[in-house]
């Protein structure tokens, strides 16, 4: 992996992390914005915990690994398929309508996607 490539993966792991504990600490919060709910009913609030929960053990995975030097592959890869899901599931929901905000979170699941699939092919070439 080149030195350019270790440092976006390190950043993306990070925001992860970042991202994830967000999620995990105001569950409500979290689902509101990506969602759009005017209200807090458990149920959301425990996809916000369940989703924010996969984000953290996705960043520290990924971190871990990066900082072993060994494993990064596949824990990109494993975001590749939760950032595309995530999107692939926004867009369905709120396709109807290209201006609603949502569009955003989809967007950023399609970007977070990409990067990741690159990042892993730059891992595993580097082994």
């Amino acid at each position: 992996m080149t030195p350019f490539a270790r440092k976006v993966a390190y950043a993306l792991g990070l925001s992860r992390v970042v991202i994830g504990s967000a999620a995990v600490l105001a569950p409500g919060r979290a689902m509101n914005f990506w969602l759009g709910v005017d209200h807090e009913p458990k149920s959301v609030k425990a996809m916000g915990i369940a989703i924010g929960a996969r984000d953290l053990a996705l960043g520290i995975g990924s971190l871990v690994a990066l900082s072993r030097d060994s494993g990064s592959a596949v824990w990109l890869q494993v975001g590749v398929l939760a950032d595309t899901a995530d999107a692939l599931a926004t867009v369905r929901a709120f396709s109807a309508d290209l201006r609603n905000p949502r569009v955003a979170v989809a967007a950023s699941g399609v970007c977070g996607a990409a990067v990741g699939a690159w990042l892993a092919q730059q891992a595993s070439s580097s082994r």
